[in-house]
């Protein structure tokens, strides 16, 4: 089945063989009337060749022939009725803009009196005038106003069109026509919106070039001039009083003083000249001061020196920072390397010492921006200059911790050469040291110990910790090896206690081999031991009972390191223990179950057996069977536990037989009136206890709680809010 567009295609097909000729013989004419063939357009045209048909290159014989400047052609079509406009059929460029756009002075005459229209527009926006200026003959171009070509629409376009072709004698006659040099805001676009029909005749299908980057920015002559480096012609635009502070109509990508286009581009004569006019020389870039701006952003080295000198030359202040403040143009300069800026700004008396404000680095100076970013040469200047070494950022990062915190060695050591503070320390704890040893460089590390790098200063402090949680053996004895303090804590512990209590045996014995005191104790009164021995380190407890640690040491709650050992199920430790004359007989209100046991013989009902490890369990049986228990292993809960009504009266029981433990258990909810009468111990106290219901819990958590306690004393019984603590477990009393 046929569809609609297989019979389209076959219909044009009977159709191109029905008249197969028509297309070459129109195209026949266009070339004959290209080439000025005057006879054989005649012998087409007496066959009746249509002459306002367009061939297959989309133009009329008229406006090839207008291109090409076939003036007898173009005469005898003009007799012969052609269309004087005959627009291509792509753009609508007429024959007057090729004959314009190509500068035939002669056809444009004869199209013009002929009546076309001289202002005339392609699809694009191009005219005559426009076309005319492209093809740089300022004959077209006066032939072309002085027939009404609109300036008022057409002469902002036009100049700068001939300022950005580089055709300064066609801008001289645009002036002297009277084109505004000064155009309005509603000027301020270009029209040049040239079409590819416009220059067809010359180059058939290649657009127009010259204006491409400009055709829809907006911009006034001058700047026009100065973007294109024409700079002749922006000096006769200057000369002739062109403004050269634009204000607001600058926008977008051309949003930049004047001045700083023509330092950009090069155009020194240019720049002169506008500062002469009163160009500021420290107009605004972006928020930048133009000499912070090309220092920053400027391309090419000797671009940039140029325009600083330019601008140092001319009166620019070297100190303008931007305009939300920051850095200088020598801070700049330092931080980007540029010696020569560098030296240029120090010629002209910058400030070396000044500093940041505002920005993300306040405080910072050239020294310390130079430093940072490794320019080792500029330091060297710097500091050869006076640049002041101990003015830091706010934060407190001096030149020495910025250039050791990035890696920068050689001008670290240039800058211990010159006295820097090794001690400095910044606001969040870094000091050269520590910088440098992050960077595992312990060469410069040893060099600012040589020139008075305290290994204890306060940056220091849990850094040996660190360096063993991450493994860092090398460091760790770099830092013990000059002197480390092995005796002072960081957050509770000494180096040897953390190190024991995570069992890393080598950090151990370099701490102990450093005189690190084997049995300080940590805030809960722990020895290094005790740590080892809880968490199972055997080889640990080992080294440590082969330096001296004190086997029967007890922490604050009277636990020594065999019963840590034993609460966590580590049979192997305590064994050890106890063959080094470990005290098996500790009292300890922690160990609630071996306790209860050896006096009763069973295990309390709030320890489920299946939660003991199987480790624990055998050697409980063990510590028994050596203290002569007969009853090893036996679930038999008291039958005093069983009614809640029976248990306080058990529980006073329990307190005059002296039996704190049980009366704990007995008693589960007054478990601080257990601690109380155990630590304060008068009569007067215990007999108000035993008397008393349930001590009143005024508010707390199981943390911390505060209860209502009486007391006897002087004869008079006082209330008093007791604070407790529950530490670990066990309940301390805070104040009474």
């Amino acid at each position: 089945m046929i569809n609609k567009l297989s019979l389209t295609i076959i219909l044009n097909v009977l159709l191109s063989f029905m008249n197969p000729v028509y297309a070459s013989v129109q195209d026949e004419l266009i070339k004959a009337a290209s080439d000025g063939n005057i006879q054989k357009v005649r012998e087409l045209v007496a066959q009746g060749v249509n002459i306002n048909e367009k061939g297959s290159q989309k133009y009329s014989a008229l406006y090839i022939a207008a291109a090409r400047r076939q003036k007898e052609v173009v005469t005898f079509l003009l007799a012969q009725g052609s269309e004087v406009e005959s627009p291509t059929s792509d753009y609508g460029a007429t024959p007057l803009m090729a004959a314009s756009q190509n500068g035939w002075e002669d056809i444009v005459a004869i199209m013009i009196s002929k009546g076309a229209k001289v202002n005339a527009k392609t699809t694009k926006g191009a005219t005559p005038l426009i076309q005319a200026v492209l093809g740089g003959n300022p004959n077209v171009v006066s032939l072309l106003i002085k027939h009404g070509a609109d300036l008022s629409s057409n002469g902002h376009s036009a100049l700068i069109l001939a300022v950005q072709v580089g055709n300064k004698n066609m801008v001289e006659v645009l002036l002297s026509h009277g084109v505004n040099i000064n155009p309005s805001e509603n000027d301020s676009r270009s029209d040049l919106f040239l079409s590819h029909g416009a220059g067809i005749a010359v180059n058939p299908g290649t657009k127009p070039t010259g204006i491409s980057n400009f055709s829809q920015s907006p911009m006034s002559p001058l700047r026009a001039a100065l973007w294109a480096k024409q700079e002749e012609i922006a000096l006769l635009l200057i000369d002739k009083g062109a403004v050269i502070e634009e204000g607001n109509r600058a926008k977008n990508d051309m949003d930049s003083p004047l001045l700083f286009v023509a330092l950009e581009r090069g155009m020194f004569k240019a720049a002169k000249a506008l500062v002469e006019r009163g160009a500021d020389v420290n107009g605004i870039k972006v928020g930048y001061p133009l000499m912070s701006y090309f220092i920053a952003y400027g391309e090419g080295p000797e671009g940039i020196l140029a325009a600083v000198r330019f601008l140092c030359g001319h009166g620019a202040d070297i100190e303008r920072r931007p305009v939300r403040g920051g850095s200088t143009p020598l801070m700049i300069a330092a931080s980007k390397g540029n010696q020569q800026v560098v030296e240029l700004l120090l010629s002209h008396s910058a400030n070396i010492n000044a500093q940041c404000i505002g920005s993300s680095d306040p405080g910072a100076t050239a020294l310390v921006f130079a430093a940072k970013e490794g320019h080792t040469s500029i330091v060297e200047l710097l500091l050869s200059k006076g640049a002041d070494i101990t003015l830091k950022r706010t934060n407190g990062y001096t030149s020495l911790i910025d250039a050791l915190d990035f890696g920068h060695r050689e001008i670290a050591k240039i800058l211990i050469a010159n006295k820097a503070d090794v001690n400095a320390e910044t606001m969040d704890h870094i000091n050269p040291l520590k910088a440098a040893l992050r960077k595992k460089d312990l060469q410069i590390a040893q060099l600012l110990v040589d020139k008075g790098a305290d290994v204890n200063a306060r940056s220091m402090k849990g850094y040996v910790h660190g360096l063993m949680d991450h493994g860092d053996f090398k460091t760790a004895e770099f830092i013990v090896k000059n002197g480390l303090n092995m005796n002072e804590t960081y957050e509770g512990t000494t180096p040897l206690y953390y190190a024991a209590q995570r069992g890393l045996d080598a950090y151990v014995e370099l701490f102990m081999s450093h005189h690190a005191n084997v049995n300080i104790k940590d805030q809960l009164g722990r020895t290094p031991l005790m740590a080892a021995s809880q968490n199972g380190h055997v080889t640990t407890v080992k080294l440590l009972l082969a330096k001296g640690a004190d086997v029967n040491a007890t922490d604050s709650s009277g636990l020594n390191a065999l019963v840590l050992a034993t609460q966590n199920g580590h049979v192997e430790v305590a064994e050890c223990l106890k063959s080094k004359g470990a005290n098996t007989k500790v009292y300890s209100k922690q160990l609630e179950l071996i306790s209860l046991m050896k006096r009763k013989g069973f295990i309390p009902p709030d320890a489920e057996p299946e939660t003991l490890t199987p480790q624990y369990l055998e050697y409980i049986k063990l510590t028994l069977k050596e203290l002569g228990i007969e009853d090893v292993w036996k679930w038999n809960p008291d039958p005093r536990y069983a009614t809640p009504e029976s248990t306080w009266k058990h529980y006073k029981q329990a307190l005059l037989d002296g039996d704190f433990d049980m009366a704990q258990k007995c008693h589960i909810p007054s478990v601080a009136q257990v601690d109380v009468y155990k630590q304060i111990g008068k009569e007067t106290t215990r007999k108000i206890i035993l008397s008393m219901p349930p001590l009143q819990k005024i508010s707390g958590d199981s943390k911390r709680a505060t209860y209502q306690l009486m007391r006897a004393e002087h004869g008079h019984n006082i209330s008093y809010e007791v604070n407790f603590t529950n530490v670990f477990g066990e309940w301390k009393i805070e104040q009474y």
